[in-house]
């Protein structure tokens, strides 16, 4: 197993705002989502969400890691955030925005279309929250 970045241009149609210059947010999502593209994942296990975003809270705490932060600061952040996901195993996706850009942070696990069905998640007309959950 591996961790993949993937950065995808930033649109006005993204769920999320864009950050101001030098400012970096950190959101999540959960692969399974992208799988079914509801929030049924996150009412069918409601323990692994709990589990997983209270264990990405305390690993932020505990590196002293607060969104929103600034870029110069993300290349080490970025490091330490990927080591957690791979040594933990886990079934998130971290998305990084910043620079007109989306950075998502996440396990490799062969999915050849992980990165379109993210698209469709990320890039939508109507803007709706359900699917994802907000760190910052």
């Amino acid at each position: 197993m591996s961790i993949c970045e993937t950065k995808v241009n930033y649109k006005d149609n993204c769920i999320f705002p864009n950050t101001i210059k030098n400012e970096v947010k950190m959101y999540t999502l959960f692969k399974e989502n992208t799988k079914n593209n509801s929030i049924e994942f996150f009412k069918e296990n409601e323990n692994l969400v709990k589990k997983e975003l209270s264990m990405v809270q305390v690993f932020l705490n505990e590196n002293k890691i607060i969104f929103p932060t600034k870029v110069k600061k993300i290349n080490k952040i970025k490091e330490k955030l990927c080591s957690f996901i791979l040594k933990n195993k886990m079934n998130i996706i971290l998305i990084l925005v910043y620079d007109n850009k989306i950075h998502l942070l996440y396990i490799n696990e062969n999915d050849d279309n992980l990165i379109e069905k993210i698209h469709k998640l990320l890039f939508v007309e109507k803007k709706n929250h359900n699917v994802l959950r907000i760190i910052s």
